[in-house]
Parts: structure tokens; sequence; C-alpha cells
């Protein structure tokens, strides 16, 4: 390898390992997230990629690091690539020339265009890379299948993905509970039924003992969510201030590093452990920032969002309020 190569190779690997650090996750959380070896993840950060399993699947390993930290991975792999290439034709005309066969090494190819017969051996030496490459393409084929299918299965075991529009959920208290029989919003106390007899309550002297019947027939929490680019999501909240309470799974893998500002001050930056759960109050905003949202269930007001995340990079989600609920 190149001098100029490895230097270029060691950088590409010094950007991954800076970007994860500065997230606060170890390797065996990227290992955990992204079912890529720990072995692998730290070939790809000290920029060597000669692994046992080939070049290809060394640049399969940058993509997927890439993107699971929030770096557009399609850059990253391209810029393998072209590191990968650059004196990929130099170095194997200098090792078929010049380096000699060690015992139990096989013997280098032979040049076949330049023995007689050339013509013939061109053809078999095209045909032969032709094969090289689309193994390669059939190894990164095999690779993402994978990784899709690992995706599937732990979004299908965490219960779905939560960047859902309002009313698509059914669980009871959660953001988007259907509205009961004849459009009425369903009160967040009881019944419908039960929130439209307030004013026979009053008739009857009941509402004199200190517990009115109003508050039954409050509406629900009036929540609007919007995407604001590729790795944040914000939810505006109709009320005078918000508790965002954070839970992580109860499960083995289910660590996620959380970074929570309320008002524009960081109040929390840590690992929480699996089955953890951590609240946050604000006047205004809450930001948070999640290592691996789809470990991750949260709630606003005391209403259920589920599922903060899809499996994939790190997420943001920005709550602020508007206004009286």
């Amino acid at each position: 390898m190149g001098e100029e190569r490895r230097e270029k190779l060691k950088a590409l690997g010094r950007e991954l390992q800076s970007k994860r650090e500065e997230l606060g996750l170890s390797l065996e959380d990227v290992a955990q997230a992204t079912k890529i070896r720990r072995v692998y993840l730290e070939a790809v950060e000290a920029g060597d990629d000669s692994i046992p399993v080939g070049k290809a699947y060394f640049r399969a390993f940058v993509k997927s690091y890439a993107g699971f930290l929030g770096l557009d991975p399609m850059e990253y792999s391209r810029r393998y690539g072209q590191i990968a290439l650059e004196d990929s034709g130099k170095s194997q005309e200098q090792t078929r020339s010049s380096e000699p066969v060690r015992p139990g090494q096989p013997e280098a190819p032979v040049d076949e265009e330049k023995v007689p017969g050339g013509s013939h051996g061109a053809r078999r030496k095209l045909g032969r890379a032709g094969l090289v490459g689309s193994k390669k393409k059939i190894h990164i084929l095999l690779l993402c299948a994978v990784l899709l299918v690992a995706a599937a299965m732990v979004a299908a075991r965490n219960s779905g993905l939560f960047v859902g529009t309002p009313a698509s959920r059914s669980e009871p208290g959660g953001v988007s509970s259907p509205p009961p029989p004849g459009g009425g919003v369903a009160p967040s106390g009881g019944s419908s039924g039960q929130g439209g007899q307030g004013g026979q309550t009053g008739q009857t002297g009941k509402a004199e003992t200190g517990a009115p019947a109003e508050p039954e027939g409050e509406p629900e929490l009036e929540i609007t969510k919007e995407k604001i680019d590729q790795e944040t999501i914000g939810f505006t909240v109709k009320a005078d201030s918000l508790t965002v309470v954070v839970k992580t799974l109860p499960v083995e893998d289910g660590r996620c590093w959380v970074r929570a500002t309320c008002d524009g001050q960081v109040v929390f930056e840590a690992t929480l452990e699996p089955g953890s759960e951590k609240k946050f109050e604000a006047s205004q905003e809450i930001s948070l920032r999640l290592g691996r949202p789809w470990v991750v269930n949260l709630s606003v007001n005391g209403k259920d969002l589920g599922q903060a995340g899809p499996f994939g990079p790190v997420l943001n989600i920005v709550f602020k309020t508007k206004g009286p609920s």
C-alpha cells in the first residue's frame, strides 16, 4: 500500500472515530446497532482495508458506519472507492514484475497479452476481471439485504416506528388516539359519555363538593409534528410548559446516549442503561439528541408518543410550546 494512500485511509477512519466519540458512543454500541463486528469497525477507524473479507465488504462497512453516525453514507463510500482505486493498477504491475515468489505463495498471474496467443489470453483476463466485479456487486447486495432484514426485525420487535401522523395510533393515551363516535374529542379523564354529564352533575348539587365535572371534558392535548430536516423532528405542543419523559427499552441492547437541552441550556448528557427513565421540564423548548432512537419511548405532558425513531442514525427531537392549552 502506498504511503499517500495509507494516510488518506487513516484520515477517513479518524473522521468516523471523531464523530463517534462526539456522540458519546462506544464501538460496542455501534457494533450492536449496525451488526458489524467490532474488529471490522476497529479496522475502519484505523484505515486498514486489508481485512480477510475483502475490500468490497470494507467499503460497505464504511458506508453503513457513516450512515449510522448521521454522515453522508454515499459520500464516504465514494471517497473510499477513489482511495482504493488510486494506485491499484500501478501496484499490480509492480507486484507482477518485481516481487519474488515465496514458498507457499501462489504464483503471480502471467500477462497473457505479452506471450504467444496473447489475444486469447487477453479475453480470458477480461473475463476474470468481469467475474471479480460481479462477485463484489453480489457481496454488497447480500450485505445490504442482511442489514435491511436486521433493521426490520428490530423495528418489529420494538412495536413499530413513531413518525406517523396523529390519529394513526390506537393505544390509550397516545398523541393520536382516535376520536369517539360522533366526531367529538375524547376527554383525557374518561369517556365522552361521562364528560357530557357535567351539566347534570351541577344541577343535582354534586358540584358543590369541590369536584367540578368540567376537567373531565377537557379536549385532548393538541400536538403538531413536522420533519425539520434529515435528522430532526419537531413537535409543537399547545400548552404553557413542557414535561418530556425518556424511557429506554428493558432489553439487553437498550442502552442509549442522550443529550437534553431545556430552554437553551444543556441539562443532561450521558448514556441511559436499559429500562431507565429520565424526566425533563421547560417552559418553552426541550431539545433531545438520541444516539439510538429506536430503543427509546417518549411522552410529552403525559401523552405517549411511542418509539422515538427508526433504526438508523442519530436523531434530534425538538419540543416547543404554543400558547396555553
